[in-house]
């Protein structure tokens, strides 16, 4: 696909969601056009790594607005979803990710070690 669509509802349960849709779309350069909540507002910034769509009464105005603009406009879908890979590849790389998490567990377990 060339343009990935990620919406949610605006509640407590979608808050606590992940933003996996965003880190599978920085992989491939893809642009996504998502709903203005957590956890995609987090690290998404309208209309730079991504398109965020508010929730509010006539939503379905702002998607088909910017739906159209991307559509249209093979330069700015190129352009989110470059800068989109440039946003998280270093917070997202898998690499990194295990580094951090290897070091939070040593972290973990010398604390565990020191309560004993």
């Amino acid at each position: 696909s060339d343009i990935v669509l990620a919406p949610l509802a605006d509640n407590s349960f979608n808050h606590m969601k992940s933003n996996l849709k965003q880190v599978e779309c920085w992989t491939r350069k893809l642009p996504i056009v998502c709903s203005d909540v957590p956890p995609y507002n987090v690290h998404g910034k309208h209309m730079e790594n991504c398109v965020l769509i508010p929730n509010k009464k006539n939503a379905h105005k702002y998607w088909k607005k910017y739906l159209k603009q991307l559509i249209l406009n093979a330069d700015l879908r190129k352009q989110i979803g470059e800068q989109l890979y440039e946003d998280f590849m270093e917070d997202y790389n898998l690499a990194n990710l295990t580094a951090k998490r290897a070091e939070f567990y040593k972290k973990v377990v010398v604390k565990s070690l020191e309560l004993a």
